[in-house]
């Protein structure tokens, strides 16, 4: 059987969520796995700029 991608959030059950989560470095791994998957990438592919660009610039928070 062909292994499935990776995808976020990755379930950990072997792993405790910390009581005091440190924010800042949730973000860097938030960013990395976006940068490695190329998702902002994809966002942009997957629309189309429309009449003079109207849907150029599409972001979710």
């Amino acid at each position: 059987m062909a292994e499935q991608p990776q995808r976020y959030p990755l379930h950990r059950p072997d792993r405790e969520v910390p009581a005091s989560p440190s924010f800042p470095a949730v973000e860097e791994q938030v960013l990395a796995y976006w940068d490695a998957d190329g998702t902002f990438q994809a966002s942009v592919d997957n629309r189309p700029a429309g009449p003079d660009g109207a849907n150029e610039f599409v972001f979710y928070d």
